[in-house]
């Protein structure tokens, strides 16, 4: 219990010391989320990019494959 309390005190103070260094505190500002279907959007542009890559990267093995075949 000793502990709890001293570790408490200790959060506290370190609070307090932390505001007294904000000399220029920010003000807390809502986000803005946006709909289900903008992030419904969003999540198919990103898979569509992430298959995007995944079609160039196997395209450049495949041709890295082909001319060191070649080489061979």
């Amino acid at each position: 219990m000793k502990k709890l309390r001293n570790s408490k005190y200790l959060a506290n103070f370190m609070i307090g010391f932390g505001s007294i260094l904000n000399v220029s505190p920010v003000v807390f500002l809502s986000t803005n989320v946006g709909t289900p279907s903008d992030d419904k959007a969003n999540l198919q542009k990103d898979w569509q990019a992430v298959g995007g890559y995944l079609y160039k990267a196997m395209e450049t093995l495949e041709n890295e494959r082909a001319t060191f075949s070649r080489k061979s």
